[in-house]
Formats: structure tokens, sequence, C-alpha cells
């Protein structure tokens, strides 16, 4: 059994634990603070920017929405940069080895090997070992770096952490003591699996397309041209009284992403 594993481990490492690795995970946690910081009505102020240039002053200002309870939870303001380039996020380090793997006949002679379905079956779960190893990591460093930079759930009066609960679960808190980090665990948990689900489903695109081409530099920037095309459409139409166009922006799939579809 344990040999079983380590053979699993070698042949599967290169796909899910690459050198490019690091850079995807650090890449999609920057992305991550670009996100809309929702604390003045000037709406190029992001996260990153409140945080590094103006500091814990607009923080303790801004009051519940500078928690990092409230930034972990407000996935509505995520940046459009990070939709458009989670096909390369979520594919590079698997794409590039796989297209490598084409060109160089490795997957010809591992199918013929191991039988084509079965090598077929790794090579989908390595991938999808490789977008949430990307995901989950990221997702957890910018959650470390929201509980560092930004405001504690402690540092707000009773009333004002009250209104954080409403505003979080659409609902009046009840009670007597101060919400605690566990109060908001499903919100958190929930909104993680939303971000992870979008991620799936664009890195799936650059793994079809790799399959399709084997070509790594169409798989993974083809995908990123076409959501980027989308998502100024999509402005665009929105900013002309066009209400509907907002769905065409893969940025909706995060507040309009049916509960259910998740779960899946």
């Amino acid at each position: 059994m344990m040999n079983r594993m380590k053979q699993w481990w070698n042949r599967g490492r290169r796909y899910t634990g690459g050198i490019h690795m690091p850079g995807m995970i650090l890449l999609m946690v920057v992305l991550l603070t670009m996100k809309n910081s929702f604390m003045t009505t000037e709406t190029e102020r992001t996260l990153f920017y409140e945080i590094f240039k103006e500091g814990k002053a607009a923080f303790e200002q801004a009051g519940l929405i500078g928690t990092a309870v409230f930034q972990l939870t407000d996935i509505g303001n995520v940046s459009d940069w990070l939709v458009i380039f989670f096909p390369f996020i979520a594919g590079y380090s698997f794409v590039t080895v796989l297209c490598d793997d084409f060109q160089s006949g490795f997957v010809r002679l591992a199918a013929v090997r191991m039988g084509s379905r079965r090598y077929l079956r790794r090579m989908f779960r390595c991938g999808i070992l490789a977008i949430l190893v990307i995901g989950i990591t990221a997702l957890l460093l910018f959650g470390i770096f929201c509980r560092v930079t930004c405001l504690s759930i402690h540092d707000l009066p009773h009333e004002e952490a009250a209104m954080l609960y409403k505003a979080i679960w659409r609902k009046t808190y009840t009670g007597t003591s101060d919400p605690t980090i566990w109060n908001y665990i499903y919100p958190l948990l929930r909104n993680n699996l939303v971000i992870l689900f979008v991620m799936l489903l664009e890195g799936l695109i650059s793994f079809l397309l790799a399959a399709a081409t084997k070509n790594k530099y169409f798989s993974l920037f083809v995908p990123c041209m076409v959501l980027y095309i989308l998502v100024k459409t999509a402005d665009s139409l929105v900013e002309r009284g066009f209400r509907w166009a907002e769905y065409l922006s893969p940025a909706a799939w995060f507040v309009h992403t049916p509960a259910l579809i998740v779960v899946l």
C-alpha cells in the first residue's frame, strides 16, 4: 500500500507540485487584495491601497467595514482581474507540464502502458488537485493577511458588531454577548467554496483546450482574453442602462451562483 502511494505521488507531483505553483498562489493572493475595499465611495480604492497607503486609521474610521470578517465575506467586490486570470492561475502549473508531455510523446507512451482511460482519469484527478492546492492555499493566506492587517471584530462596540452580523447574515443579532468568529464560519466557508467553484470551472476550460490543442500558450491565454472581452462588454452595456448585461460577466458568478451548484 505504501509503495503504491509512493508511486502515485512520484508520478503525480510533476502535475500537482510544480515549481510554478508558489508563483500562482502568490498571484492569486495579490489579485484577491485588489478587491474593492468598500470603505469609501471611491470605486478605485482597493483593499491593497487602503492597507498600504492609508493604514490602520482608515480601518478604524470605517468601523465594521474595516474588519477582517467583512472583507473576507464581501466577495461581491472581488476584482474582475481575479476572474479574468483564473484560467491562467488554475491551469499554469498543470497545463504547462501536460503540454510538454504531449510534445515529447510521454503522454502517448504512458497511455499505451496503462490504458488511455486510466491515464485520462489520473490526469483529471491531478488537474483538480492542482487547482484545489493553489486555491485553498491562496485563500488561507489571504485570510491570514486580512486577519493581520484589518480590524478584529473584538475592536467593535456591541452596536457595530450587531450591525456587522446583520450585514452578513441579513438578520438581527439577538445574543447578549458580542459575536465571535465562530458566528461567521458558515458564510466564510460558503464564500470560499464559491471562489473555488469558479476557479475550478475556469481551470477546466484550460485543461480541455490543452487536451484539444496541445498548445500551452493557446490554452492559458485565450480563455483570459475571452473573459476580458466579456467583462468589458458587460461593464459597457451596464453603464448604458442594460442591467441584464451584468450576467455576461463571469464576475457575476460570485454573487449569482446557486447554492446547489456550489455543493455539487
